[in-house]
């Protein structure tokens, strides 16, 4: 017998998998938070995975943020009216240029060409804290390793970095448009992160929850325990009046959540 994707638990019918807006607010911040992503894994970290990573998509990146640079050195008036100076100059290229090299390096650590899979390594990686930079950085600021945990590395300590750089390169016009572009994506690197987390979080509690209310669903239906009685489990709807219904109920229920794991997500 097949399931059938249109039939939900009642965890999933009642309390749903997510929240359109939640989902929409992280999907979001996901998306504008694509250039700190790429800016902290090909200076911090090595060992991308090739889904995580993608050297031709960072290449176009680089070179859309390379023309307002070429604007305001080919014509230092260009951004006048708008900033009051011209922010960009040969310190700004020689960055992108940096950043070219180091995403350059990233790619070359693969053990595939784009027209191959590589089965050695989950395709999302995030890759490991091992770059130059970095051991340079955590050789002189121990605290950045957050003690070995990786969330704290990721949320606080690389964009820590980014920002602290940023505050001290803003403090000279000619690496004033280098210092606020770090600034902001070590701010966008928090929330990204953060978002990453939490979204993570949330999956594991609908689990949690689904199991909670598979588990205790006879309890509450059949003999009538309060939600403190229930693990704070209880039922937002009309029950059947019928000691027989409510054990087919019961039963319908589980064979629904043995048959939905497939269409849960």
């Amino acid at each position: 017998m097949k399931s059938n994707p249109t039939v939900k638990s009642y965890f999933y019918t009642v309390y749903g998998s997510g929240s359109f807006l939640r989902d929409g607010i992280y999907n979001l911040i996901l998306a504008i938070s694509f250039i700190p992503q790429t800016i902290v894994s090909v200076l911090f970290r090595r060992n991308l995975g090739e889904r995580y990573f993608s050297f031709s998509t960072t290449l176009l990146m680089l070179l859309g943020m390379t023309i307002p640079v070429l604007i305001g050195m080919g014509n230092p008036n260009a951004w006048r009216h708008v900033t009051g100076f011209n922010p960009f100059n040969i310190t700004s290229l020689l960055f992108l240029v940096f950043l070219g090299y180091q995403a350059y390096k990233r790619r070359q650590e693969f053990d595939t060409t784009s027209e191959e899979i590589s089965c050695n390594r989950f395709s999302y990686y995030d890759g490991k804290n091992d770059s130059k930079i970095w051991n340079f950085l955590t050789a002189k600021m121990p605290f950045l390793l957050q003690n070995g945990n990786m969330r704290r590395v990721r949320m606080y300590s690389e964009p820590l970095v980014l920002i602290m750089a940023g505050l001290s390169l803003m403090v000279l016009i000619y690496t004033i448009a280098t210092g606020f572009l770090l600034l902001v994506c070590g701010i966008l690197q928090i929330w990204r992160v953060k978002a990453q987390y939490q979204r993570g979080r949330d999956y594991m509690l609908d689990k949690v929850d689904e199991i909670i209310a598979d588990e205790e669903m006879a309890n509450v239906l059949l003999e009538n325990r309060l939600p403190e009685d229930a693990r704070g489990f209880g039922l937002f709807s009309p029950v059947p009046i019928d000691e027989q219904m409510k054990a087919k109920v019961v039963d319908r229920a589980k064979t629904i959540n043995e048959e939905e794991p497939v269409f849960a997500m």
